[in-house]
């Protein structure tokens, strides 16, 4: 439908309302912005007129996954230490886990 403001708006007819589709309100859409989302919420509304009944879910699926096994966080040591700026600098470069990196270039150093 047009709006007022010569932008394009997608009705649901049976719900009389503006269309959503996921988080979006489809309204201030250009025409053929509209058309395209009628088209593909007109194929999603067809297509589940024609989806066979589903056979009974086997009991195996309807228990709730086993929960993951959890591993020990390893103990750390806090350590306040003094490093050349360069230093951190080259490792912050690098991204986030940027601490993690350093612990494995000091843990493979060759002392």
């Amino acid at each position: 439908m047009l709006e007022p403001t010569d932008l394009w708006a997608v009705w649901d007819s049976v719900e009389e309302t503006p269309a959503v589709f996921g988080d979006r309100m489809l309204a201030g859409l250009s025409e053929a912005e509209a058309l395209s989302a009628c088209e593909v919420l007109n194929g999603i509304h067809e297509h589940r007129r024609w989806i066979r009944p589903t056979r009974p879910v086997p009991e195996a699926f309807r228990k709730p996954p086993p929960e993951p096994v959890r591993r020990p966080v390893p103990e750390r040591v806090r350590l306040e230490v003094s490093l050349e700026p360069e230093v951190v600098a080259k490792f912050m470069a690098i991204g986030p886990g940027w601490q993690a990196r350093m612990n494995d270039v000091l843990k493979d150093a060759k002392l």
